[in-house]
């Protein structure tokens, strides 16, 4: 049984980033619903009962801290993990005295979130374990998503297995194709680079390992679910 998450956030691009930036199916997690406010959001998980909630800390009506607290006097064991812009040690000791267990900045960063959504699995169900070749196949695309010769021929020649091999055992582990790893992996980059800096789509796809800038935008929206235009216009 796959365990189910809440995403609440008043901002309609970050629910869409967190509904891409990971393969929640293939992570053992179901969406059940979005809020945009925490009222809203208060009123999902005593109807849905679920196991995780992402919660923005300033959202109208009512906070993030504020619906932690609710969330407590409810006495429902629904794991609840912050969101926030600030990088302040008093927001996140606020957070955890009302019963948070995770505070992550934004943006947010695909690998933090994945390590919370497998620790929260771990502690539900059991660890989450994978292969030394699957580990293999993530830490060389991270190391090299800026090549744009970057194949699953060049990671399964690097690894010293058969491709076809290695896209099936790749796929049954992960849940997830090697070519949607890559390109999240490139596309986490690109947004990152978008969030602090002005450059053209020529230029953004050169530093992330895309040959055609076109292809890219396209991948934005495949895969989060917005165009590069949309993250330079929510800066």
């Amino acid at each position: 049984m796959k365990l189910k998450v809440l995403l609440i956030d008043d901002e309609y691009l970050v629910r869409e980033r967190l509904k891409h930036v990971v393969d929640w199916d293939a992570e053992g997690y179901t969406i059940c619903g979005e809020a945009e406010d925490g009222v809203r959001g208060l009123e999902l998980i005593e109807e849905h009962d679920p196991d995780l909630a992402v919660i923005d800390i300033n959202m109208p009506f009512m906070s993030g801290l504020e619906m932690a607290e609710k969330v407590q006097e409810l006495e429902k064991k629904v794991r609840l993990v912050i969101l926030s812009g600030y990088d302040d040690f008093e927001y996140a000791r606020s957070a955890i005295r009302s019963g948070v267990c995770c505070y992550l900045l934004k943006p947010v960063n695909k690998d933090e979130l994945l390590e919370v959504l497998r620790s929260t699995k771990k502690e539900i169900s059991g660890p989450i374990v994978y292969s030394k070749s699957v580990q293999q196949v993530l830490s060389f695309i991270e190391e090299n998503y800026k090549d744009m010769n970057l194949s699953i021929e060049l990671i399964a020649d690097f690894i010293g297995i058969n491709p076809t091999y290695l896209s099936s055992k790749y796929k049954k582990e992960t849940g997830r194709k090697l070519v949607d790893e890559i390109n999240l992996c490139r596309l986490n980059a690109a947004e990152a680079i978008l969030k602090k800096e002005c450059c053209t789509l020529q230029e953004l796809a050169d530093r992330v390992g895309y040959n055609d800038p076109y292809y890219m935008s396209r991948c934005f929206k495949k895969y989060l679910g917005y165009s590069p235009s949309q993250i330079k216009s929510s800066r």
